[in-house]
């Protein structure tokens, strides 16, 4: 690409209505032809689809495409019933906020969606994703990430680089363990990792200073880190249905936790500090290996609180 063809290239990418046109202006009278099919793709794909008005020309296709906010597919209405393809032009929708595909049978998302560096919500729940790529870390603005019922294995280190995070959900996946990045995501607040292969937890969870819902529940989960007592906000805990023998010994001293589940699971005995636990107010210990005499010590120790066995 010659030099001039790069400048008003780099003039149509801000986006700019009045530099747009400069570009094209100066690409008429200059006899220059501009490469614009990454444009012309990404219009074509979202007029297919009924999101975007066509238009004659391509100055007004291109500021069309710079106006994009919000792009939302229904499956449903669209009839899809095979592996649906995002194009990698889509990350030319530099002003997109909302990206919505659920249940759209999308098994790669390209790695050009980190220039979508203005999202803040992304719902992908019901496809067949296996992967995320790294550049998602780029996504300084992301505030929603939801990649529920997908077929992940895992998640890229650069997870832990979405600083404005507040909710992330990625239950009923493949996932076998989580970056320890993961605990760097200071602004979430909600965190789904229900129905994976998930072993263990990254010790480093105790970091998430603004958590305050996570949900573990059904995994292969043995343990519980002595961190996760420590999160200042965390007010409720579902962890039933895993493999636990025991929980942390300083889980009763949690000044936060309200609500904790670890039902179903192989648990013989309590620390003792849970029954000093004065903010609890709901316990639910059903279907473990716990002694009569324990429970009913434990009820008479903590009548505030709605133990259910």
């Amino acid at each position: 690409m010659k030099k001039e063809e790069q400048k008003l290239i780099e003039l149509i990418k801000t986006g700019d209505k009045a530099k747009i046109k400069i570009a094209f202006k100066t690409a008429k009278t200059a006899k220059i032809e501009l490469d614009l099919s990454d444009y012309i793709e990404i219009f074509e794909w979202l007029l297919q689809y009924k999101k975007i008005k066509d238009a004659k020309s391509l100055e007004t296709r291109i500021n069309r495409l710079f106006a994009v906010k919000k792009l939302v597919l229904d499956a449903r209405k669209l009839r899809l019933n095979s592996l649906f393809k995002i194009p990698n032009s889509i990350g030319l929708l530099s002003n997109l906020e909302i990206l919505d595909l659920q249940k759209c049978y999308v098994s790669q998302l390209p790695e050009s969606v980190g220039k979508l560096i203005k999202l803040k919500e992304i719902n992908l729940w019901s496809n067949r994703l296996e992967t995320i790529p790294e550049s998602i870390g780029n996504l300084k603005k992301l505030e929603l990430l939801n990649i529920q019922n997908n077929r992940l294995v895992s998640l890229p280190e650069s997870i832990g680089s979405l600083k404005s995070l507040k909710e992330l959900s990625l239950g009923l996946n493949q996932l076998i363990e989580l970056p320890e990045s993961i605990s760097k995501l200071n602004m979430l607040e909600k965190l789904s990792l229900s129905s994976n292969l998930l072993k263990k937890l990254p010790e480093s969870i105790g970091d998430f200073k603004n958590l305050s819902v996570i949900y573990l529940n059904s995994n292969e989960i043995k343990e519980l880190p002595s961190g996760i007592s420590e999160m200042k906000k965390l007010e409720v805990l579902y962890a039933q249905q895993n493999h636990l023998i025991s929980l942390p010994q300083n889980i009763g001293n949690s000044k936060s936790i309200q609500y904790l589940h670890v039902e179903q699971n192989n648990l013989k005995d309590l620390p003792k500090s849970i029954a000093e636990n004065s903010i609890l107010k709901r316990l639910v210990l059903k279907n473990n290996l716990l002694p009569n005499e324990l429970i009913d010590n434990l009820k008479k120790q903590m009548p505030k609180c709605d133990v259910q066995i």
